[in-house]
Formats: C-alpha cells, structure tokens, sequence
C-alpha cells in the first residue's frame, strides 16, 4: 500500500530494530491482504559509539488484523530459522 495511509486505530504487530526486516515482514503481510506501514523509526544515539542507532521500527496494522499479521510473522521467522 505505497503512498496509503492507515486510519482507524492502528496497533504494532511486531517490532525490530532492523528495517529490512520490519519491511520484509510488511511485504508478507500486504501480500496476504493485510493493510501495513512500518513506522516510528526512531533515531538514538549510542553512547559508546556515538553512532546513530534506529531505537524501533513498527509494522503498523488495523487492530483487527493484528491476530493474523502475528501468525504470519511468526510463520515467516520460523521458516527463517529453517523450521
């Protein structure tokens, strides 16, 4: 859904750190008629490193979806770890 924008109330169904991972996850949820973003890509700074870090990075879905998004996800991550 490029350029979509969710309305209605929006939940997280999964969160990361990596954002190839949180888009992939939205690919596989889209694919599967699910309407996601990924959002709240927030900025830190390490303090070891000084380095920017991404702190979270949301896939965003409509509450009602959020039961199967997660079951997709968790069937992507497990397919993933070769189970």
């Amino acid at each position: 859904m490029t350029g979509s924008v969710l309305t209605g109330r929006v939940v997280s169904a999964a969160r990361t750190t990596n954002v190839v991972v949180a888009s992939m996850w939205r690919e596989i949820l889209v694919a599967n008629g699910i309407r996601a973003e990924v959002g709240g890509t927030a900025v830190t700074t390490s303090v070891y490193a000084m380095v920017p870090m991404l702190a979270q990075i949301d896939v965003l879905v409509f509450e009602e979806d959020v039961d199967k998004a997660r079951e997709l996800i968790d069937a992507a991550e497990s397919e993933a770890d070769g189970g």
